[in-house]
Parts: C-alpha cells; sequence; structure tokens
C-alpha cells in the first residue's frame, strides 16, 4: 500500500468519525480526489477513467473547501453518480459505490459517497471519446499520441515497426 493509498475495506475498518475525519482531511493526490455534492455524472465520469487508467483510488463526494457539505440534498444526481460509469464511460468502470453517515457542516445527519475504482488492465475513454490519467493530484486529459502510449503499456495495442498501409517507408 501507498503512503495515502486506503480501499474501502480498510477505510470500513476505521470507526466512524475517524472514515470522516480522514476523507475530509487527508491531502488529495493520486489515489483520492474530493467533490463537492453538486459535480455532474458526466464530470465524475472523467473522473472515473482517469483512476481508472492509472492506479485505482477513492472519489469522495460531499466534501468541498474542506467542509463536509453531505449529499443527501443532491436529489436526482445521487442516482446520476450512481450510473455515471454506464452512461458515460467506455468499457463501463469497475467500481465500488457506497454512502457513509456523517455529520455536516451545519450539525445535521447526512451522507458522503464514497467511490472506489479499480486499476484496469484495459484503457477507458468518456463517451465522447476522452482519455484520462490520475496522474498527481490532477485528472489529465490525454492527447491521441499519449493515448495510444497508454494503450501499449496496457498491453491492448502492439507496434510492430511496420508502416501502415498506404504510406512509404
Amino acid at each position: 500500500m501507498r503512503p495515502q493509498q486506503l480501499t474501502l475495506e480498510q477505510l470500513r475498518l476505521l470507526p466512524d468519525d475517524d472514515r470522516v475525519e480522514w476523507l475530509r482531511a487527508t491531502q488529495e493526490g493520486q489515489w483520492l480526489e474530493r467533490k463537492g455534492p453538486r459535480i455532474r455524472a458526466r464530470s465524475l465520469a472523467d473522473l472515473l477513467v482517469g483512476f481508472a487508467n492509472a492506479e485505482g483510488g477513492l472519489i469522495c463526494i460531499g466534501v468541498e473547501d474542506g467542509l463536509i457539505e453531505g449529499v443527501d440534498r443532491a436529489g436526482r444526481l445521487l442516482n446520476e453518480w450512481r450510473q455515471a460509469a454506464l452512461d458515460f464511460t467506455v468499457p463501463p468502470v469497475r467500481h465500488t459505490f457506497e454512502t457513509l453517515d456523517c455529520t455536516n457542516r451545519s450539525g445535521r445527519a447526512d451522507h458522503l459517497v464514497v467511490i472506489e475504482v479499480e486499476a484496469s488492465e484495459r484503457v477507458h475513454e468518456s463517451v465522447s471519446g476522452d482519455t484520462f490519467l490520475r496522474i498527481g493530484d490532477e485528472n489529465r486529459k490525454l492527447g491521441p499520441f499519449e493515448a495510444q502510449e497508454l494503450r501499449y503499456d496496457k498491453g491492448e495495442s502492439t507496434f510492430d515497426g511496420r508502416p501502415h498501409p498506404g504510406t512509404t517507408e
């Protein structure tokens, strides 16, 4: 396990208050991203793709600027988040979606969403054809050559050194 990488299974072993505090206070990085309760499903899908194309990690929804906002008032967005991988990633990103009890900054009972994204052996992209990769604390959109390099790295494509049909050496 890397310094700040924690799986949902490991997170569940912590007392409830410690889980919420870890998600609120741990520095975002390669394996953790926090988003506020107004994130759109398409934006969430881009994060899912980036994490799956890298080493996996956790996405926590309901924490914004270090404050526990919660997601109970998110309404229909909650269902859209649950469906984001099926609706907006190709192939669909494998992940686990859970809610976690918390107390929001107003002192009311609320919930956070915690999504654990599995590292994938395949390259994923958004339905619009964009490929993302989690690098440090950023989700980077890859250009066509970088996306192809990622496919080589994951063994989906091979470079045989022969010119493409219709080209000359």
